[in-house]
């Protein structure tokens, strides 16, 4: 009986154990040139939901120049986008041609032409602990 009850705890702990996925800590840091306003990040995992679907966003106040943000993830690849609310509107602001008039970033401080740049350039792996940082202007 005590080997039946072993074998039984056993396999649920190896069961439980399989299940589980290793996350990873990804560190994002952030660079401004001013104190003020909020900031809203958002992390995408997939070109198709880039800049429409994320998978994680969080609004920030903003608190020095320079801010962190820990997240514990899933391995994948993944791709973030920031902006500076200076005004606090909750809306990325533009001018007449649709050009941002309020500081933003791209994982990979990538930078698009005519728009934002594409999930290839901003995309990263995420496969160990990592750091990024994305510089807002």
């Amino acid at each position: 009986m005590k080997a039946l009850i072993f074998l039984i705890v056993f396999n649920l702990i190896s069961i439980q154990k399989s299940q589980t996925v290793d996350q990873y800590l990804l560190n994002i840091t952030m660079e401004m040139t001013e104190v003020k306003g909020n900031l809203k990040v958002a992390l995408f995992n997939d070109a198709e939901g880039f800049m429409d679907n994320a998978v994680f966003d969080t609004t920030l106040i903003i608190t020095d120049r320079s801010m962190d943000l820990e997240l514990n993830l899933d391995p994948d690849v993944y791709a973030v986008s920031i902006y500076q609310d200076l005004n606090e509107n909750d809306n990325l602001d533009s001018n007449f041609f649709g050009i941002p008039t309020e500081p933003y970033g791209f994982s990979n401080n990538a930078r698009g032409t005519f728009g934002p740049p594409t999930y290839e350039q901003c995309k990263f792996a995420l496969d160990n602990n990592k750091s990024v940082t994305i510089n807002l202007n």
